[in-house]
């Protein structure tokens, strides 16, 4: 994609994201029958865009409040303080390339080890599985939105 440089910050989300780990699995949300960019078989995180009335409240304070929305206020975790992986994508859908309409949005995942609680997805979300994650099972597990971020943290965190 031929994409000029267009200076618009406004057109560009930035989400943070929560890979929440117990053992050697990661906790993966299921994907609502009714978000339009998945299908069924696609995972989300834990997390969400930073709202413009955020920018200035500390990450960790975010994350606390999405963990708490997604999924449910008894999770208790211990939150690494450094990121383990940023990426960036374009959602197809949301480029017009005539009218300068780009939407990005730019990643900053945080790992969490999973300490106890129970779990209960918001609407957001009809469930959630843990499962062991690799570098290779990212593009069958989860949409397009997450691959470079996801990549990234396989590659950074060897």
């Amino acid at each position: 994609m031929n994409i000029e440089k267009i200076q618009a910050p406004e057109k560009y989300e930035v989400s943070l994201k929560i890979l929440l780990k117990k053992s050697d699995e990661y906790l993966l949300l299921n994907i609502s029958k009714k978000d339009k960019i998945s299908t069924s078989k696609h995972f989300d995180l834990p997390g969400g865009r930073i709202n413009i009335n955020e920018t200035f409240i500390p990450f960790h304070e975010l994350i606390d409040r999405e963990i708490k929305e997604e999924i449910g206020t008894n999770v208790k975790y211990k939150l690494r303080s450094d990121p383990v992986s940023i990426g960036e994508s374009y959602i197809p859908e949301r480029i017009e390339i005539k009218s300068g309409e780009i939407r990005g949005r730019f990643f900053v995942l945080f790992e969490a080890e999973y300490l106890g609680g129970e779990i209960k997805t918001s609407d957001e979300h009809s469930g959630y599985t843990w499962l062991n994650l690799s570098k290779d099972k990212v593009e069958n597990l989860f949409t397009p939105l997450l691959w470079d971020l996801l990549k990234n943290y396989f590659d950074w965190n060897k």
